[in-house]
């Protein structure tokens, strides 16, 4: 054994030692802690993990979709001196919004109605940025930033409101599971129809879809989610 090899083999023995001695093993458990142990696995016929995981697809579409096309469409139209501009406002446009939540976390969390006029605004957003006025596009990228980060950190801020406590980490594991494999593909489905069509627009078809998504799940919550709870 050469010496990296053993360094790594010391390392591990290190930590492996360390999780032992700080951790509560499970062969010290008894039955029913045992069997709680074992509650890590998402339970992925819950209705709850699949309309949180969609409205995150939905939101991280939002973002990650214009983000990916919004300079490809400013170069396709002439207009690639804004791409800074729109990228930096379609950024920036989520300070503000996880400033407001902070702000009103209590009358916000778990509510619909935010949720649903924050999501309207993702589709003023694509118009302006398909307005080809310069102070518009900026303005519109702003609004699909600031959508996509409020609605992200509400639907975040979910599975505690709806979970047991035991039980937040499955359903918080699941929805990120759904909601991230979500934002992957509606903006690759994005960049095919745009090679498909040859038209540079139609990329933020995916854009839509994530607004509508949205607001399509939020109108079957709940006034407040926590009353689910």
């Amino acid at each position: 054994m050469n010496r990296n090899h053993a360094t790594r083999f010391v390392r591990a023995a290190v930590a492996a030692a360390l999780c032992l001695a700080l951790g509560r093993p499970y062969w010290h458990s008894g039955p029913a802690e045992r069997a709680d142990l074992r509650r890590w696995w998402p339970d992925w016929k819950d209705p709850r993990m699949w309309r949180i995981g969609l409205m995150q697809g939905g939101c991280g579409t939002i973002y990650f979709g214009a983000n990916a096309f919004i300079p490809d469409y400013l170069h396709a139209i002439g207009q690639p001196d804004l791409v800074g501009a729109c990228l930096g406002a379609l950024n920036a446009g989520q300070l503000p919004a996880s400033f407001l939540i902070l702000l009103f976390a209590g009358r916000l969390a778990g509510r619909k109605k935010p949720v649903v006029a924050v999501g309207l605004l993702a589709f003023v957003g694509i118009a302006c940025l398909l307005s080809e006025v310069p102070w518009v596009m900026i303005a519109g990228a702003t609004l699909d930033g600031f959508a996509a980060g409020f609605i992200l950190i509400l639907t975040l801020a979910l599975p505690p409101l709806l979970a047991a406590p035991d039980d937040v980490h499955r359903l918080s594991a699941g929805s990120y599971t759904i909601g991230y494999a979500g934002s992957f593909l509606l903006p690759l489905l994005g960049g095919v129809v745009v090679d498909a069509t040859d038209i540079v627009a139609t990329a933020f078809l995916p854009v839509a879809a994530g607004g509508a998504l949205v607001l399509l799940i939020a109108a079957t919550m709940p006034p407040r989610a926590a009353a689910a709870a």
